[in-house]
């Protein structure tokens, strides 16, 4: 079996600078160029599990594959 090459990228700003949009672009870009996709999103604050309209799930809309996400007291 051949060896495997991931590729990653992290995508890091301030607060309400479009870093989420940026995200969801890039998954639909990468969804569409036949990659598999995972997303991993970090917040220093509590995170609500895939609710309507969170950043995870835009992360799972988008296409991400699989979606973790990881706050101050939050792991899923």
């Amino acid at each position: 079996m051949g060896s495997v090459k991931i590729k990653i990228i992290s995508v890091v700003g301030k607060k309400d600078t479009g870093k989420t949009s940026l995200t969801v672009k890039i998954i639909k870009e990468l969804r569409k160029r036949s990659f598999k996709v995972a997303t991993i999103k970090h917040s220093h604050h509590m995170l609500e599990m895939d609710r309507e309209n969170t950043d995870t799930w835009k992360h799972k809309e988008a296409g991400s594959e699989t979606v973790v996400g990881i706050g101050s007291r939050t792991f899923f």
